[in-house]
């Protein structure tokens, strides 16, 4: 009897020992053409890698993927958003190989890509058209050059997005949760950035007329080099903001909480608000923040000595006449 147990949970050892660890058998690479018709959208997810050309609309997408992955690859396309997504939950056929999509369209208006996908143009994208970028999950986006007339960029949780160029009329980027945003060359009149969380929202050079930041919780926004008119700046929580070669006409600075912003540069005006324990620091290494608060406490003092002296000065001069009127005549 004790043998038949013996056996039994050895063979219940080795079957659970082989489900742990599974044994993957090579997969050889498959391709495929598919038909989608014509789309303006794209929605990427799960593991999935996508390269988009701008170009002629070919109604098709390649797909390159292991044998052993190629069933679970999902392509369709709902009211004009190409949807590209991966079905199977069978983590033993993560080491096979990548999953890639090669797209062609004329356009896009909008990307969105989730999970552990990532999205790259390959060459320049240039449109007349309003385009929507959203990443989140642990995505990446990565698009050298993009030129349109209005560009809404948004990232969240650990994505990654990476630009050289962009030029647009108007310009909003949003970074959130602990994502990571690198620009090298921004060209738009007005641009709006926006991070929070712990998220990181980078530009090397920015060219236009008005800067508008605004940073929150214990993220970081960094404009190295800026060519713009008017520069009207937040830094809220723990936040830090960090703004180079300022070379302005008007600069609106609010600091609060312990968030601090760096300046350096030149500015004809300045208007500057900090309360809590925030600060706004210059290329000097000067406190902008505590020189106000001295020259506020100087005022103060001024004003309490004038107004002391002023008190004693009457008190002095009351004493002098109580004492002539108590002084007693004498009779003639």
């Amino acid at each position: 009897m004790k043998k038949i147990l013996t056996v039994l949970l050895l063979l219940i050892f080795i079957a659970s020992t082989d489900s742990a660890f599974p044994v993957q058998a090579n997969s050889k690479l498959e391709h495929r053409t598919i038909n989608v018709g014509n789309f303006n959208r794209i929605n990427v997810s799960s593991i999935i890698n996508v390269t988009f050309i701008q170009g002629k609309a070919t109604g098709e997408v390649q797909v390159s993927a292991p044998s052993s992955k190629m069933k679970y690859v999902k392509v369709e396309v709902n009211n004009k958003e190409l949807c590209l997504s991966y079905s199977s939950r069978d983590n033993s056929r993560n080491n096979d190989g990548p999953i890639n999509v090669t797209v062609q369209a004329p356009s896009i208006v909008e990307v969105t890509t989730t999970g552990a996908s990532s999205f790259k143009v390959k060459g320049e994208l240039n449109m007349k058209e309003k385009i929507c970028i959203e990443s989140s999950g642990a995505s990446n986006i990565n698009i050298p050059v993009l030129r349109t007339t209005n560009i809404s960029l948004s990232a969240s949780g650990a994505s990654a997005v990476k630009m050289q160029r962009m030029e647009s009329s108007t310009l909003k980027i949003y970074g959130s949760g602990a994502s990571n945003i690198k620009i090298t060359d921004a060209l738009s009149p007005k641009i709006y950035l926006e991070s929070s969380g712990t998220a990181y929202l980078g530009i090397s050079n920015y060219s236009g007329e008005k800067l508008l930041v605004s940073t929150s919780g214990v993220s970081k926004t960094e404009v190295k080099t800026t060519d713009a008119d008017i520069l009207d700046l937040e830094s809220t929580g723990v936040s830090s903001l960090k703004v180079g070669n300022i070379d302005a006409k008007m600069t609106d600075v609010t600091v609060s909480g312990e968030a601090v912003a760096y300046l350096w540069g030149k500015s004809q005006g300045w208007n500057k608000n900090v309360s809590g324990g925030g600060k706004i620091k210059t290329n000097v290494g000067t406190s902008i923040a505590s020189q106000s608060s001295s020259v506020s406490s100087s005022k103060s003092t001024s004003k309490s000595t004038s107004k002391s002296t002023s008190k004693s000065s009457s008190r002095s001069k009351s004493s002098r006449e109580s004492s002539k009127k108590s002084v007693p005549t004498q009779a003639p």
